[in-house]
């Protein structure tokens, strides 16, 4: 079985239960920390989770595969 690591809350105040918004730097850091430790090695974003994509950019993500979903009408490069 694979897991995907779903990462909108990494750019907007997202979840029925989120009290406290988009996660830090750090716990993103430590999410992706842990994930990796897991075997969890597929991150699943989108253009419209706000600036996950951005963050996730500088983050250390060499050990993860991305799977990014494109806004409509846009075209993959």
């Amino acid at each position: 079985m694979k897991l995907a690591l779903g990462t909108a809350q990494f750019g907007l105040d997202y979840g029925i239960s989120n009290t406290t918004g988009k996660v830090s730097d750090h716990e993103l850091q430590q999410i992706l920390q842990v994930a990796d430790e897991e075997g969890i090695t597929l991150l699943d974003t989108a253009q419209a989770y706000g600036d996950a994509e951005s963050r996730l950019g500088v983050m250390s993500t060499k050990d993860f595969q991305v799977i990014s979903k494109l806004a409509p009408g846009t075209t993959a490069a």
